[in-house]
């Protein structure tokens, strides 16, 4: 009940913010030994961006291959994004996650990132 509540008021707070909500499907194919499945990623992050903020929830599995035994392939990570310098329409990013990998004995999930990205506008 403690985490329902928790919940409601995050939604209700960020709802009342300056923010835009943004979706993203991300599928991958890493450049790993294996089949195409193996290979293949996939990625759903729902999130809340302010200004140069932006926080996501992500969901995936980090392999669409037949798994033997317990499937640990299926995560679910907090991804808190700050855009550290914006230039025209080019953005550089820094992203510390956190996650769970579900199934797994050891199920700590870290991300620590930085890119650039291209605005379409």
């Amino acid at each position: 009940m403690k985490y329902i509540f928790l919940v409601a008021l995050l939604s209700f707070t960020a709802d009342r913010c300056f923010s835009q909500t943004y979706i993203s499907l991300a599928p991958s194919l890493t450049n790993d030994a294996g089949t195409i499945a193996e290979k293949t990623n996939l990625a759903l992050e729902v999130g809340r961006q302010w200004d140069v903020f932006s926080l996501g929830l992500d969901v995936g599995k980090t392999s669409l291959g037949k798994v033997s035994g317990r499937d640990t392939t299926a995560y679910l990570e907090i991804r808190p994004n700050l855009n550290i310098f914006q230039q025209g329409k080019f953005t550089n990013t820094f992203t510390a996650g956190i996650g769970y990998i579900f199934n797994s004995k050891q199920s700590l999930m870290t991300e620590l990132t930085s890119g650039i990205e291209d605005f379409m506008y």
